[in-house]
């Protein structure tokens, strides 16, 4: 399934982006659209208690300053990113002026350029979650959330070593604590777009937990940026409102977008019901899990067509006949079954640093409860996935 945020940046400055936008996006103003997708501008938006200490500078800075302001060890590293980015890119570690000179080159930064230079939270557990804005009035509004995710990135799989996402693992569940704080931050920063900016839908928040005495599931969460947009994980987000019985926040998202009249919104937040019932319910139901499969770094022609349902069997995928996960959960069947969206027999991946095959489903999981690190199933299953595309 191709992500939502290719090509992003140049789709904002394009002609018709305000078309494009007036739809998905909280606001409808390409511009106003940039300033959310600013990492810099995190700090107008979020509460200050959830955030990692950082500043903004431009490319000439000298990185033992850069410690010395945020009261840093010369041998502690700091995460750069580029202010405006998406799709898992853009993100950097650096230890030393070396480093962050090869970075400004790699992005290609010029004297003008601006990144946003963090301490680095070491071991944290990388979570990714979203929030539905619905209006009450022109000052009010009623902030919905999905549920928190477990997610692992890696750095090993791309040549630019870049912060790179393997999926997203809502089958393990996070503590009440981290739940809680996750919900203040959630409608603290929905209620602040909405006054401020009149953003309304769905906004994706990407967060840091932190590993407090060897435990990621006490109170400590970081917000890192927001995404204002539809999100490469609301379909999957959908699949877990069905599976725990509630109405799906990508169907608010549309309502809203689509509606043109206060008597709808009223009905929404109807059916939807109490923020707090609905968010305790979004949060305290486990879900599924979906990883990505990325480009072989070589030259490979596609062998087999694997697109399709599959069940687990002895550690390996064996195909059966549900044509979706929709109808798995209609059929309260939907246990150990994964999906698989690849390319067709006969196409060709190359180096391109991109993901090719997302695996879905319920059952196992595929991240570490108590550390960001996959699990030997995660293992099994994509060696067996690649195994079937390229052998």
């Amino acid at each position: 399934m191709p992500s939502p945020n290719k090509a992003l940046y140049d789709m904002i400055r394009g002609r018709n982006a305000e078309s494009k936008f007036v739809v998905t996006a909280p606001v409808a103003n390409p511009k106003k659209y940039l300033f959310f997708e600013d990492k810099s501008r995190l700090c107008e938006i979020a509460p200050e208690d959830c955030l990692i200490r950082s500043i903004n500078t431009r490319v000439n800075a000298d990185v033992g300053d850069i410690k010395r302001i945020l009261n840093l060890k010369d041998s502690d590293k700091l995460i750069l990113q580029q202010c405006i980015s998406a799709g898992g890119s853009g993100t950097f570690k650096i230890g030393d002026q070396q480093n962050f000179n090869q970075v400004l080159k790699a992005i290609d930064a010029s004297e003008k350029t601006v990144v946003k230079v963090s301490e680095e939270i070491k071991d944290a557990y990388p979570a990714n979650g979203s929030i539905c804005i619905v209006p009450i009035d022109k000052s009010h509004c009623d902030v919905y959330v999905d549920p928190l995710s477990h997610k692992v990135v890696d750095t090993n799989i791309n040549s630019e070593r870049q912060y790179s996402s393997l999926g997203n693992d809502w089958g393990v569940k996070w503590s009440g604590d981290v739940n809680h704080e996750y919900i203040r931050i959630a409608k603290a920063v929905g209620k602040n777009l909405y006054k401020k900016w009149g953003c309304t839908g769905i906004i994706g928040l990407d967060f840091l937990v932190k590993n407090y005495n060897n435990n990621y599931h006490k109170t400590c969460l970081y917000l890192t940026e927001i995404n204002p947009r539809w999100q490469g994980t609301t379909p999957y987000q959908t699949y877990n409102a069905l599976l725990s019985g509630r109405i799906p926040l990508e169907i608010a998202h549309y309502i809203i977008k689509l509606s043109d009249n206060d008597r709808d919104l009223a009905t929404l937040r109807s059916i939807l019901g109490s923020p707090g019932v609905y968010n305790l319910n979004s949060t305290n139901r486990s879900g599924i899990a979906y990883i990505k499969l990325y480009a072989p770094g070589v030259t490979k022609t596609i062998k087999n067509n694997i697109s399709g349902c599959w069940s687990v069997c002895g550690g390996t995928l064996r195909k059966v006949k549900e044509a979706s996960l929709i109808d798995a959960i209609m059929d309260n069947n939907v246990e150990g079954k994964y999906f698989i969206k690849a390319p067709s027999r006969g196409t060709v991946v190359d180096k391109e640093f991109a993901a090719i095959c997302y695996i879905y489903g319920v059952g196992y999981n595929i991240f570490n409860r108590y550390r960001p690190e996959v699990t030997e199933f995660y293992n099994l299953i994509m060696g067996d996935v690649e195994h079937k595309l390229y052998r």
